[in-house]
C-alpha cells in the first residue's frame, strides 16, 4: 500500500498504465456493443491499474455507469473516479442533493475496512451475501460482498442537514447498489485472506472519508484543503496535485470517525 508522499514519486511511472486501463475499457465496450459514453471510465487517475488491488475484474465505474447511477436518484454527472494510486480504493463515486454514493473494490477483509472503532456489524441483507456496515459518527452505511480475491463495497451517506435525528444512515440504499452489480461478481467458493492491515491507516482512512459523503462543519474547517465546496472529500488525485498536509488531514478525518 503507498502513502501519499510515494505516489507523487511514482506518478510519472504510472502514466501508461493509465492509457492501458482507457484502451481496454473502450475495447471492452466494443465488444460487447455498447458505444455510449457513459459505460468510460471517468478520467482515470495516474497510476489506477494497480497491482495491489487486482483481486477482480470488476469494474466499479462501468459496472454502474451514469444512466444507472442516475437511475437509482445520484446526478450522474458527478460520477467521478476516486480511485488510489498504487495501492487502496478502486472506484468510482456521485452525489446528489442529499446522498453521496461510493462503489469501489479493495484487497481486503470487510472486519479490517470496518474495526469496531469506525463501524459496527449491522447484519446480512436477507437472502444474500451483502454484510452491512454501519459508521458510528456519520449517518452512513457501506454494503459489502465478496468478488473474486476482492470484496466490493457499496456506501451511501445521508448528507442532509435538515435531517431529523437519528439520521438514517441509509443501509437499505447501499444493499440496493450492491444488488444492482451483484450479477457481475464471481462469488468465490473460499472466502479470500488478504495481506492488508490495520496499519496501512493513510489508504483507510481516505476510504473511510470517501464513503460518509459531506463532512461535519468543524471537520471541514480542520481539512479545507483536501475538502470541495459542499465538504466532501476530494478525489485522491486532486489531493496529491494540491495538498502537502494531505496525510495529516485524512488522520484529523479517521479521528473524528473514531472519537465518542
Amino acid at each position: 500500500m503507498t502513502s501519499l508522499r510515494a505516489t507523487r514519486l511514482s506518478r510519472g511511472r504510472t502514466r501508461v498504465a493509465v492509457g492501458i486501463l482507457a484502451a481496454t475499457a473502450l475495447a471492452s465496450a466494443a465488444l460487447t456493443g455498447c458505444s455510449d459514453k457513459a459505460d468510460e471510465i471517468p478520467h482515470p487517475v495516474d497510476g489506477r491499474v494497480s497491482a495491489s488491488n487486482d483481486g477482480t475484474d470488476f469494474e466499479p465505474c462501468t459496472g454502474l455507469n451514469a444512466a444507472a447511477v442516475s437511475d437509482l436518484g445520484f446526478d450522474g454527472r458527478t460520477w467521478t473516479d476516486v480511485s488510489m494510486s498504487g495501492g487502496g480504493p478502486r472506484g468510482c463515486r456521485a452525489t446528489n442533493a442529499k446522498e453521496t454514493v461510493t462503489l469501489l473494490v479493495l484487497d481486503a477483509a470487510p472486519q479490517v475496512l470496518y474495526p469496531r472503532s469506525v463501524a459496527e456489524w449491522v447484519g446480512n441483507d436477507p437472502g444474500s451475501s451483502i454484510d452491512k456496515y454501519r459508521f458510528r459518527n456519520t449517518p452512513a452505511c457501506a454494503a459489502v460482498t465478496y468478488a473474486d480475491d476482492s470484496v466490493v463495497v457499496a456506501a451511501v451517506s445521508n448528507d442532509d442537514p435538515e435531517a431529523a435525528e437519528p439520521k438514517d444512515p441509509r443501509c437499505g440504499k447501499a444493499v440496493t447498489v450492491v444488488r444492482e452489480v451483484i450479477g457481475q461478481l464471481h462469488t468465490p467458493a473460499v472466502k479470500p485472506e488478504f495481506d492488508v492491515t490495520a496499519d496501512d491507516t493513510i489508504d483507510l482512512a481516505y476510504t473511510h472519508a470517501l464513503q460518509v459523503g459531506r463532512l461535519p462543519r468543524q471537520t471541514r474547517v480542520d481539512v479545507a484543503d483536501i475538502v470541495d465546496g459542499a465538504g466532501r472529500l476530494r478525489p485522491y488525485v486532486d489531493i496529491v496535485a494540491t495538498s502537502d498536509d494531505g496525510e495529516k488531514q485524512l488522520a484529523l478525518i479517521e479521528k473524528s470517525l473514531t472519537d465518542g
